[in-house]
């Protein structure tokens, strides 16, 4: 108020805003598949979307992520990134047709995966082809995969069984009835020719050491058996025969 001067200084600081990136181990991925992002540039960084840096997630869909990184001075800045997620084919594998074979029957080709031009593959097959011999007895499961133009691919999933049925005379299956089936192990037996030879055996071709016995009409007791599929194998007069036994 009298006129008089006088001054006094001060310094502003103005650090510059990190240059923040953002990165992915990935920008493009089949549906189901796990993508890590990453910050850089900065000391700290927090993702959009509930990522966490540097830690693998599974993205549910196309989407961009935002990162803010923070450096020492307590700066921000922010970078983004695009992750495209690309669906999964959809596969179908139908019955294998015929769904049983038996260890003599040649080699059949696979068919009923769709879409067309994927691959067969499980045990016994080779070249699109399935080998009963190679696979052996049992219940296999065999896939159709297929792989679409964005180089993501699904699987689907079919059966086949393979018995021992090597010298079975179709023909004469008829003879022989047994019920009911499936059943919790009582097996009721009636030929119209005596069955001479009663042998059980598991899907891999292990002798089951059942109560056998022969005559036109019997009982085949599995009941102390675990439950699941046997094969039973008779004798009569016109040939042998085999069938299918399920035991629940």
């Amino acid at each position: 108020g009298n006129g008089c001067e006088d001054t006094a200084s001060t310094t502003v600081t103005v650090n510059p805003l990190p240059t923040v990136t953002a990165s992915a181990s990935v920008n493009t991925v089949c549906a189901g598949t796990s993508v890590t992002l990453n910050g850089g540039g900065a000391s700290t960084y927090a993702w959009t979307g509930g990522v966490t840096n540097n830690v693998a997630f599974i993205p549910t869909a196309t989407n961009t992520y935002t990162v803010t990184g923070t450096d020492g001075n307590g700066c921000e800045n922010t970078a983004s990134i695009t992750v495209t997620v690309n669906p999964l084919p959809t596969v179908t594998f139908a019955t294998v047709n015929p769904d049983t074979l038996c260890t003599s029957d040649p080699a059949i080709a696979l068919a009923g995966g769709a879409p067309a031009g994927g691959f067969y593959s499980g045990p016994g097959v080779s070249g699109g082809n399935f080998d009963p011999v190679v696979a052996g007895v049992g219940m296999h499961q065999l896939w159709y995969t297929f792989t679409d133009g964005n180089n993501c691919s699904d699987s689907s999933a079919s059966s086949i069984t393979v018995e021992v049925c090597t010298g079975i005379n179709g023909e004469v299956a008829s003879v022989v009835t047994i019920y009911p089936n499936p059943s919790q192990g009582i097996f009721n037996v009636s030929s119209t020719e005596f069955v001479e030879m009663v042998e059980v055996f598991d899907l891999a071709g292990r002798w089951i050491p059942a109560p056998q016995q022969a005559g036109n009409h019997f009982v085949l007791d599995l009941s102390g058996y675990a439950s699941g599929w046997y094969i039973v194998r008779l004798q009569t007069a016109s040939g042998m025969i085999m069938q299918r036994l399920q035991k629940n």
